[in-house]
């Protein structure tokens, strides 16, 4: 009955250090996989067909506008208008952020790729024309 009571708890020890170092070993993966957030500030404005973005912060570029088809997306990074794909072989590029913009019939779908705490944004757009400022937490109010 001894021997029973031993093995019992021998067994009871072990399990609960295996549970420690489980956990222990989650904790270290989720530290090390950390999301690179870069600060930029964009704005967004729809006006029928066309998409115009206006570099405020953490961007190379001042302005771009593009006529958008519905449901044809666009990649947009911190130089402006690019593609999904990467460079062409051999060259490096240092995207410090990446999202889409997809233009529906009710308004504007975002999703991002690289650099931002959000991976899907979206506002609805009456009569084709909105306004909206988008930076890498995603969408907040204008200051008046």
């Amino acid at each position: 009955m001894k021997n029973f009571k031993q093995t019992k708890h021998i067994i009871g020890i072990n399990f609960f250090l295996l549970l420690i170092l489980v956990f222990s070993a989650d904790l270290t993966a989720q530290k090390s996989s950390s999301i690179k957030i870069y600060k930029f500030q964009i704005l967004v404005e729809t006006n029928g067909e066309s998409i115009k973005l206006t570099g405020q912060e953490g961007c190379s570029f001042k302005e771009v506008t593009y006529n958008a088809g519905l449901n044809n997306s666009q990649a947009i990074d911190q130089d402006g208008m690019t593609t999904l794909e990467m460079t062409k072989p051999g060259e490096t590029k240092k995207r410090m952020f990446l999202f889409t913009i997809t233009k529906t019939n009710e308004g504007l779908n975002f999703e991002a790729f690289e650099g931002t705490s959000w991976k899907k944004l979206n506002f609805e757009c009456p009569k084709n024309s909105c306004s909206q400022i988008i930076d890498e937490n995603g969408m907040f109010n204008k200051m008046k």
